[in-house]
């Protein structure tokens, strides 16, 4: 990133001292270029994150064994109240 920063900087048309201020020990740069390859670079970087990042938690792990100790003891209670009518 930072080799690629230097080769993206551009000098500005016309520079201070060329408008009649400020002094020669700085040369004002063009930035743009490389700070549009910056946020691509971190949007791409976020999205890979995003899309591609998955964790296990230990709270979802339990929320969905929870859930599904509920969703059993539904289906038997359901099951149960189906064999209580045809009998």
């Amino acid at each position: 990133m930072v080799l690629s920063s230097k080769s993206l900087f551009r000098p500005f048309l016309k520079t201070c001292t060329e408008l009649g201020g400020g002094d020669d020990f700085f040369e004002g740069k063009d930035h743009t270029n490389f700070l549009m390859l910056l946020c691509v670079y971190i949007t791409v970087l976020g999205s890979v994150f995003v899309l591609f990042f998955h964790t296990d938690y230990k709270r979802r792990r339990a929320n969905r064994e929870r859930e599904r100790k509920q969703e059993e003891e539904e289906e038997g209670e359901v099951a149960k109240e189906l064999n209580g009518i045809s009998l």
